[in-house]
């Protein structure tokens, strides 16, 4: 199955639009000085085991919305509720924030679908699989649509994408695929799972990028969303044998990939290390000669890499909001900023509660370059 490209109209920023940008990225910088936690923090919460990290969070900024709501968890599942409701909150905070700009609220609800495809991968799988539970998924809190939806998907024994249940996936960037999927059974699930993934980082992604500036910071952070994307299908599939003119077929399309030939020769290289030298020698958007040197050796792993690539991300994101250039993707750099610390904080929790040494928990957390 082949979508046609889902394209959102996204509204470019003009005249008075601009002032409220400036506000929204003061408003952003000082949430990301004042409401995340310092890096330094990270090596403290690396020495104390789960209870005594989800005291440090509920006595922080983390803790307000999980107090009052009386979480029971314990171990690291009350460490990942606490994350889970401070993001709900955060989620909520920013959407009242960038109220005075249409724009603003657009590209960060554009960008939120990210969080919905994951739930909606999951569901997908969950009901291939038979699975009639729903397991929480990371970041589900930072998505557009309601959990129970999602749920809904898992448990309903027949889909009516037209019941009211599940109204809101019509309202989603994925419509058009689940209706195929759904309503006329004419795609197997990793067909589906492509689909899924095209409607957001070609068509939603795709919107954004065509309607940001050349000179935008944020177009490298965007780019660089679909290239990790790209990344990781490229690994897995080599990891699992999987052959390189199948791999093409999977990758996003990006100009990046625009000579299918040369991405061909290099997906076939033997070594990991030489497919990595050969993307960074046709990468025209230097997404990927932002990553630190040594990657090109004999000895680099999968791993090393997809997790050089978050730290990537991370920089590009701090660089946006760091500039002073108005951008409506500013919102996004925040929330790139929020997953990753979000996810930092679940890694060290899940790390001390099965005894990992702080040195392998690093090495699962996003940082700087």
């Amino acid at each position: 199955m082949k979508n046609e490209r889902v394209s959102l109209h996204l509204p470019v920023c003009t005249g008075s639009d601009k002032d409220v940008l400036a506000y929204l990225q003061t408003r952003m910088r000082c949430r990301v000085k004042s409401r995340r936690i310092p890096e330094r923090e990270y090596s403290r919460l690396m020495e104390m085991d789960t209870a005594q990290i989800a005291h440090y969070l509920s006595e922080s900024g983390f803790g307000e919305q999980a107090r009052s709501q009386g979480l029971t968890e314990s171990g690291a599942n009350l460490v990942r509720a606490i994350v889970e409701t401070y993001l709900q909150a955060e989620m909520a905070n920013i959407h009242r924030i960038c109220r005075g700009s249409f724009a603003a609220r657009a590209w960060l609800k554009a960008y939120s679908w990210k969080y919905d495809l994951v739930q909606l991968r999951f569901a997908v799988r969950a009901r291939n699989a038979g699975m009639k539970t729903h397991s929480p998924v990371v970041l589900a809190a930072m998505a557009n649509l309601p959990a129970q939806t999602y749920q809904d998907l898992i448990m309903a024994d027949t889909i009516d994408l037209n019941a009211p249940e599940f109204a809101p996936l019509l309202t989603s960037p994925f419509a058009q695929t689940l209706r195929h999927h759904f309503e006329e059974e004419a795609c197997d699930p990793e067909v589906l799972e492509y689909s899924l993934l095209e409607d957001y980082y070609h068509g939603v992604l795709g919107s954004m990028l065509q309607r940001l500036e050349i000179n935008d910071p944020a177009r490298l952070l965007i780019l660089g969303e679909i290239h990790m994307v790209n990344l990781a299908t490229v690994l897995s599939g080599r990891m699992s044998g999987v052959h390189a003119e199948q791999l093409m077929a999977r990758l996003i399309p990006l100009d990046f990939w625009s000579k299918p030939t040369a991405v061909t020769e290099v997906l076939f290289e033997p070594e990991l290390s030489g497919v990595f030298k050969g993307l960074q020698a046709m990468d025209k958007h230097s997404f990927f000669k932002k990553f630190p040197p040594g990657l090109e050796t004999e000895a680099v792993s999968e791993d090393r890499i997809e997790r050089t690539g978050r730290n990537v991300m991370f920089e590009l994101a701090r660089d946006v909001l760091r500039s002073d250039y108005l951008s409506p993707a500013c919102m996004v750099a925040y929330v790139v900023l929020l997953e990753f610390e979000a996810r930092n904080l679940i890694s060290i929790a899940q790390g001390k509660q099965v005894s990992l040494p702080s040195e392998q928990i690093a090495e699962l957390m996003v940082h700087s370059v």
